[in-house]
């Protein structure tokens, strides 16, 4: 009964939460006897026992609150096996439809021979390869991470994450909750570069719990000390590469600018030919002066995550002039304590005519455009995933 049910719900497991444990059967066949003929009769009469003696009642559910310790340190030690759980995400519905159909044709009662097609109708879950930017090709993704900064890079094979959202309180952060789920839903296996632009909580908050779940090939940071143990290395103006295609540079900060905080924010800049993408992390308008000074920054951009999440110490008019913005792209909380974005901001950006977006009012912001192909309207994850509750 336990191995039909595991294989039931299989589907809406990998639904709802992208992974699936293996070693359920095994631990639910200690736990549930160990629970059923230990944990429970020995409440039961330490509640009863209560009434009658104290002391003999206090004994039993003594020993009871000792079995739960015990069975929870061999679940700990199951759970913490390497094979204790697969992650698959369901793509699409299709892919839910036909594995809830596959598994009740292979735990119904038919011939040997059915059973093929069950088998058959499960192939898609963990066969499909979900899409793909292609050559030349860039998706870029600014995530909704409340008050902070997470943004996600997504060439043909390569993946770059740049900063990773607030930290919210010592068991949760939006590495976890949000950017995770966000790489599980395209099947992620590996991280090319983390560039998390300085140490500020709600830009490096997420950090450690995406080290800690996926392979990073490496991380670039102006404050490496911060990641210690991780090895980590400074991003330093004019370092460049190219990934299937597509050229980015670290615009900021020099190697030896002497800056700090928010002004050391590591500045990124992705092209695929004329559209460009600049994330300037939480840069104020000194470091702006400094890089319109260096006139090998060619600064012209298509779409702009707004410095310093569109504080009124930042987006100076001649770096706004000096980017000229399609899109002015905020990465804020609903409502935030410090009044992000500045009304004066968003009014200097719609006055050189930028497209100004706000994940606190889109949620999630992706662009996909290539070298060949002129920039794409948006896709805004609340437009395109509405709820009862979105006032549209």
């Amino acid at each position: 009964m336990q191995f039909s049910l595991t294989l039931g719900i299989l589907p809406l497991t990998l639904l709802f939460f992208h992974e699936a444990s293996i070693i359920s059967l095994v631990a639910n066949a200690v736990a549930v006897p160990w629970v059923g003929f230990l944990v429970i009769p020995l409440c039961m009469l330490g509640t009863i026992s209560l009434f009658i003696n104290a002391s003999l009642g206090h004994l039993f559910l003594f020993l009871a609150a000792k079995a739960i310790s015990l069975i929870w340190h061999v679940l700990e030690y199951l759970a913490a096996l390497p094979i204790a759980s697969i992650m698959q995400p369901i793509y699409n519905i299709w892919i839910l439809i036909l594995s809830m159909s596959g598994m009740l044709i292979l735990l119904a009662p038919y011939r040997s021979y059915w059973r093929l097609l069950g088998l058959a109708a499960l192939a898609p879950l963990f066969f499909y390869i979900p899409e793909r930017p292609n050559t030349n090709e860039v998706w870029f993704t600014l995530l909704d991470v409340g008050q902070g900064l997470a943004s996600v890079v997504r060439t043909q094979h390569h993946l770059l994450i740049y900063d990773t959202g607030p930290k919210f309180f010592d068991a949760a952060d939006a590495g976890a909750t949000t950017v995770l789920p966000f790489l599980q839903n395209f099947g992620a296996k590996k991280i090319d570069m983390l560039v998390v632009s300085h140490a500020d909580a709600d830009h490096s908050g997420g950090a450690k719990s995406i080290l800690t779940h996926l392979p990073v090939e490496k991380l670039i940071t102006s404050a490496p000390d911060f990641f210690t143990p991780y090895p980590a290395q400074n991003c330093i103006a004019g370092e460049h590469w190219e990934w299937d295609g597509i050229k980015f540079t670290f615009l900021h900060p020099g190697n030896k600018s002497g800056f700090d905080g928010n002004d050391a924010s590591c500045v990124l800049q992705i092209a695929a030919h004329d559209n460009k993408i600049l994330l300037t992390g939480d840069i104020e308008q000194t470091a702006e002066e400094f890089i319109l000074k260096n006139p090998k920054n060619p600064l012209n951009t298509t779409i702009l995550v707004v410095p310093h999440h569109g504080s009124n110490s930042s987006s100076s008019m001649p770096f706004i002039k000096a980017t000229h913005p399609e899109y002015a792209l905020f990465a804020t909380g609903y409502l935030n304590r410090f009044h992000f974005p500045s009304f004066k901001v968003i009014r200097r950006y719609q006055e050189n005519n930028a497209h100004t977006l706000n994940t606190s009012e889109t949620g999630a912001i992706t662009f996909k455009f290539s070298a060949q192909v002129p920039l794409s309207q948006p896709e805004l994850y609340r437009q395109v995933n509405k709820h009862y509750w979105n006032n549209y």
